[in-house]
């Protein structure tokens, strides 16, 4: 996989978050903010982590976790 993708209604219409990742290892949704929206968190295969903080009107907010330098 090599971009995160959002899909959260019934016509499966994709909503694309973020396309300039490698490979993602893994895709976690939860509340971090606690503002009653789901955010994601990604993994990169020897990479990085990342948050995304959804704003509630669809939009996401890149957050580095931690990134492997270099």
């Amino acid at each position: 996989m090599r971009e995160v993708l959002l899909v959260n209604n019934l016509n499966f219409k994709e909503h694309l978050i973020d396309d300039t990742l490698i490979y993602v290892y893994g895709i976690s949704s939860v509340d971090l903010t606690g503002n009653g929206f789901l955010d994601l968190i990604a993994v990169e295969t020897n990479i990085g982590l990342y948050w995304y903080e959804n704003d509630g009107n669809g939009n996401f907010s890149k957050h580095v976790i931690h990134e492997k330098p270099g």
